[in-house]
C-alpha cells in the first residue's frame, strides 16, 4: 500500500477500501504473527523484510513480485523460497492447472466493471509495460487456450458457487 500511495499517487483512503474488499474476498490470504521475524531478516531493501517474514510464517514456496532484485536467491534459499515474476508464475500455473487459470482470467475480466474491455483489448492490455505479462499474453492467446476460455464461458464455470 505504501508503494501504491507513494509511487502511483493512489489516495490512502482508496487503498484502505480496496484492502477491505480484498480481505473479504479472500479471507485465508491474510498472514499474521510474522512481526517477530522481520528484524532477523536481511534483504537489499529493509522495507521488504515483512514480505519475506510473512512468506516464511505461512510456509510459502514463492514470492510473486516484479521487484526480483529486492528478493535475491541468496537471501531466500535458506527458507526454501524463490522469487518469481508474475508472468513466469502465471505461465507455470497454466502448465499445472490450465482450466483453473482460465476460470481466474474470465473472473478477472468480468470483474472489470468500469472498463468493459473486449477480449482483444483485455489480452492486449496484458502486454502494457506497467502490467508486464507478455509471456502470459502469448500463452493465453494461443488457439487451444482460447478454446478453453470459450468452454469456461459456455459452461459458466467462472461463476462463483
Amino acid at each position: 500500500m505504501r508503494n501504491l500511495e507513494e509511487k502511483e499517487g493512489i489516495p490512502r483512503a482508496k487503498l484502505e477500501r480496496l484492502r477491505v474488499i480484498m480481505d473479504k474476498a479472500i479471507p485465508d490470504c491474510l498472514v499474521t504473527g510474522y512481526d517477530s521475524l522481520v528484524d532477523g531478516l536481511t534483504l537489499p531493501d529493509t522495507k521488504d523484510r515483512h514480505v519475506l517474514a510473512a512468506a516464511i510464517r505461512c510456509g510459502a514456496n514463492v514470492i510473486v513480485t516484479t521487484n526480483l532484485k529486492h528478493f535475491p536467491e541468496s537471501a531466500l534459499r535458506k527458507f526454501d523460497i524463490v522469487a518469481q515474476h508474475p508472468d513466469d508464475f502465471i505461465v507455470d500455473q497454466i502448465g499445472l492447472k490450465p482450466r483453473t487459470v482460465a476460470i481466474a482470467i474470465v473472473r478477472h475480466k468480468k470483474s472489470l466493471s468500469k472498463s468493459r474491455l473486449t477480449w482483444k483489448q483485455y489480452l492486449h492490455a496484458l502486454c502494457r509495460p506497467e502490467i508486464q505479462l507478455k509471456t502470459t499474453h502469448n500463452r493465453i492467446s494461443q488457439a487451444g487456450f482460447k478454446m478453453l476460455i470459450a468452454d469456461v464461458l459456455r459452461m459458466a464455470d467462472w461463476k462463483p458457487s
